[in-house]
């Protein structure tokens, strides 16, 4: 199975009403995440849903930090903009856009839903590929390598054919850097899995070098899941106005 048929496996659905509803009601008591699309998901801030009501849709929140942080309160607490919103039900990623109201006299937020909600397969090993609209990044000591795909659990990298001999297959890297269009995450280190001739259109010879992510920081681990998650998504949705318009 090739990457593309891999990566359809992860394509995002919009439920049926009945369906959402079920979904809405099932997030009642789980945190999700919420996020400005500009700032990307290293900005998330978790929020406990205390309770759902269908109309409109709305969320009731709780704002889920640490004591001095909750005094503070949300950093989107006063923002006028549509911000992004992900929660996990029976392994799926439910994810839309919505605002969020904040009620100073009661300290409570509301989460108000706009119409397009959207599920997905929660899949760590997914692979998003570069592409005009997705730059991946990846530092290593102090070269910048071009990424062919990333996933929560590693990167593959192109790497010109006269650096070779500089990747070995179980070599380790540390204190390297991902970047994924805007986000920057710090990645530990990391494991040469596999090294492999690129021979594809390729004038110029390069090698594919995967690396395996290790001892992942679970707080990066999802940030980055949720941050590839709606790269794949907005990309789609890109792909579908460019069929539109040609056909």
């Amino acid at each position: 199975m090739d990457d593309e048929d891999i990566n359809k496996k992860f394509w995002f659905n919009k439920p049926d009403e009945s369906e959402l509803e079920q979904f809405l009601q099932a997030l009642v008591g789980t945190k999700i995440a919420i996020w400005e699309k500009s700032e990307g998901t290293i900005k998330a801030e978790e929020f406990k849903i205390l309770e759902y009501q269908p109309s409109p849709r709305q969320f009731k929140l709780e704002y889920h930090a640490g004591f001095l942080d909750k005094i503070k309160g949300s950093d989107y607490k006063d923002s006028t903009n549509d911000l992004m919103f992900k929660g996990i039900v029976a392994k799926l990623n439910i994810f839309g856009l919505g605002k969020l109201k904040y009620d100073l006299k009661s300290n409570t937020y509301t989460y108000y839903l706009k119409e397009e909600i959207f599920k997905s397969q929660q899949r760590a090993n997914y692979r998003l590929m570069s592409s005009k609209l997705i730059r991946i990044q990846f530092k290593i000591d102090k070269t910048v390598f071009h990424g062919l795909d990333v996933s929560a659990s590693g990167i593959s990298l192109a790497v010109p054919a006269h650096l070779k001999a500089q990747f070995n297959l179980g070599d380790v890297f540390r204190d390297c850097k991902l970047g994924l269009n805007s986000n920057t995450y710090d990645i530990a280190e990391c494991k040469i899995v596999s090294v492999s001739e690129i021979t594809e259109n390729n004038p110029d010879p390069k090698f594919k070098v995967a690396l395996h992510f290790e001892h992942l920081n679970k707080n990066i681990e999802h940030k980055l899941s949720l941050d590839i998650s709606m790269e794949a998504r907005g990309e789609q949705i890109a792909r579908n106005m460019r069929l539109k318009k040609n056909s």
